[in-house]
């Protein structure tokens, strides 16, 4: 892990190929359980809680790429040669960018209820 990333939370379930699941903005990796239970019957399934949310470690950056090298320094750490990633709302956008900086390991990318634009300021009073 490099000094930029943090330590990320994880929920591990199921056996088979390595499957990342990246919640959306205010949540969690528990979010996304009822997707988790469905792949676990397949895959081994990896929730995480993003820096900034759930039970992972906090900082005072955040940014799309910063969650990305989180991820990457996760799927490092448990030495996955190639993973699935599944990303939902702000959790697509950080799959979509550890899509593009670490092609070699995505194997597949599924990217749900975001898109690949630029958002404006949806949520700027709550921040």
């Amino acid at each position: 892990m490099n000094k930029q990333t943090v330590n990320l939370h994880v929920d591990v379930m199921g056996e088979g190929l390595p499957v990342i699941l990246l919640h959306g903005l205010f949540g969690m990796g528990v979010n996304l359980k009822n997707i988790a239970n469905a792949l676990s019957v397949n895959y081994e399934v990896h929730s995480l809680d993003l820096r900034n949310h759930g039970q992972s470690e906090w900082a005072d950056d955040m940014s799309y790429s910063l969650m990305a090298a989180d991820v990457f320094a996760y799927i490092e750490s448990q030495s996955f040669s190639t993973c699935h990633v599944v990303g939902h709302s702000m959790g697509g956008k950080v799959a979509m960018q550890l899509a593009l900086s670490h092609p070699e390991i995505v194997d597949r990318l599924v990217v749900a209820d975001i898109s690949p634009l630029a958002y404006h300021g949806n949520h700027d009073d709550v921040f």
